[in-house]
């Protein structure tokens, strides 16, 4: 679980002297805290700094990874929505509905996108934003990251939103989920009155095959209180971007203490754009084994509990990462804790080092080699190994040792011979000759590999 600060949210927003929204109104003076944040006033930049945070998260872990935002209201569902679609124009390219709003103002198209979203085998939607829509009676087992961006005073709804991602799916490669707090609703796990999301029967309708068709999800009955999708409480804009020209804000006496209430019964709500937002802090909490107790963890003693709680040695994670086929494996195992091979070089400090020498580092504490001293080794040590090929062949294994040294493990691949300088020794089909055919080739390739990582 990560915990994300926006500094606007330490410090609350108090407009200057003669500040106008984006009406053109002039804002009433007061200091504005997250309580009243998207209830009486908007930061439109708010907004799109949780959005860039989320999105660099995904690209870190899976970009496809099903994730739920749960927004204040549904304008600020809609709102979330433009800025994760403007922070994932890629993807959007690739995939029409990566983001999607769902909530009750949607209609027939957001239930049909909704179908989709639960399915695990549909990539559209992949980011859904909504108010609580998405809290009850839906199954979604694929859903890897809830992200907390409303205010939670109440237990069965925190109960719910969390449950939205606590079933196992095998079949998405999903044995955990990971919640992305922006509002520190996730106090709540320390709550005497938390004893874990509400249990939930499932009850699966499956054709005569044995291929599940129909999926119901019912609350056991001690779970009676239930939380339906709300009315806007407000005056909003339900479909597409902001408009241009937000209705207009009250004229308030900036004397009055209760502005807040003030603004909340002309059905109006502030705008405001040009302020400064960022990330003030992140920080990164495991659940304790007792589904209620959050601890502040490094990143390193993070990865060195997943790593360990894989029951391999060092012995059985090198020989696993020397071969394409069974690194790939690995490597998605890895995501599934959002353990990026690649990041793990950035976040513990060693770019020189293979991913796979920082995981075991980590885990056991066994000294660092760099990419470099493996490489040097192989060329010293397992000259036989390389003079079994000819001349050309060797001019190959030679570059993909060069490759490793730069880039790492993931250089280890036939895929790897698409790009220069392999391309200018000839085609994939080709250089296989070299080795006497495809197989060989790739045979060749991962024995390069049990060699790099034969001992620590």
């Amino acid at each position: 679980m990560r915990r994300v600060r926006l500094n606007i949210d330490m410090t609350g927003f108090r407009p200057s002297e003669g500040q106008r929204d984006v009406a053109g109104d002039v804002i009433p003076d007061k200091l504005y805290t997250p309580k009243q944040y998207e209830r009486v006033l908007a930061v439109l930049n708010r907004t799109e700094a949780a959005a860039r945070y989320l999105t660099q998260y995904l690209h870190d872990t899976d970009r496809m990874g099903k994730t739920i935002v749960f927004c204040e209201n549904n304008d600020h569902a809609n709102r979330m929505r433009v800025a994760l679609i403007n922070a994932n124009l890629d993807m959007v390219a690739q995939y029409e509905n990566y983001v999607w709003r769902i909530t009750d103002a949607d209609g027939d198209a957001g239930k049909a996108l909704l179908d989709e979203f639960s399915k695990i085998d549909s990539n559209e939607p992949v980011i859904v934003t909504t108010s609580q829509l998405l809290t009850t009676g839906i199954d979604l087992p694929s859903v890897k990251n809830i992200v907390l961006f409303r205010r939670i005073g109440s237990m069965p709804l925190f109960k719910q939103i969390i449950g939205r991602g606590t079933r196992l799916c095998l079949e998405a490669h999903k044995g955990s989920f990971d919640i992305i707090d922006f509002v520190e609703a996730t106090r709540l796990f320390n709550d005497p009155a938390f004893d874990g999301p509400p249990l939930r029967v499932i009850d699966d309708e499956v054709d005569e095959e044995g291929n599940r068709v129909a999926s119901e999800e019912q609350a056991e009955e001690d779970d009676a209180e239930q939380v339906a999708e709300a009315e806007a409480e407000y005056e909003t804009q339900d479909e597409g971007p902001l408009p241009d020209g937000p209705a207009r804000s009250p004229v308030l006496s900036t004397e009055d203490d209760d502005t807040a209430d003030q603004i909340m019964a002309h059905g109006k709500r502030i705008y405001v754009d040009g302020v400064e937002v960022y990330v003030w802090n992140d920080v990164h909490y495991q659940l304790e084994s007792d589904g209620r107790t959050l601890r502040l963890v490094e990143y390193h003693e993070f990865v060195r509990d997943r790593v360990l709680s894989m029951n391999l040695s060092p012995t059985d994670l090198r020989t696993q990462w020397a071969v394409a086929r069974s690194r790939a494996a690995l490597r998605e195992e890895l995501q599934s804790w959002a353990i990026e091979p690649e990041d793990l070089m950035a976040k513990l400090g060693h770019s020189e080092a293979d991913p796979l020498d920082l995981l075991i580092n980590a885990a056991w504490g066994l000294p660092l080699v760099s990419r470099a001293e493996r490489a040097l080794r192989v060329r010293r040590e397992h000259q036989q190994f390389l003079e079994s090929f000819g001349s050309q062949a060797r001019v190959v294994l030679d570059a993909l040792l060069d490759k490793f040294t730069e880039h790492g493990a993931e250089e280890l691949s036939a895929r790897a011979l698409h790009v220069p300088p392999f391309t200018e020794m000839g085609n994939v089909i080709e250089l296989g000759g070299l080795f006497g055919g495809r197989d060989a080739l790739h045979g060749a390739i991962d024995n390069l590999g049990r060699h790099l990582f034969d001992v620590g």
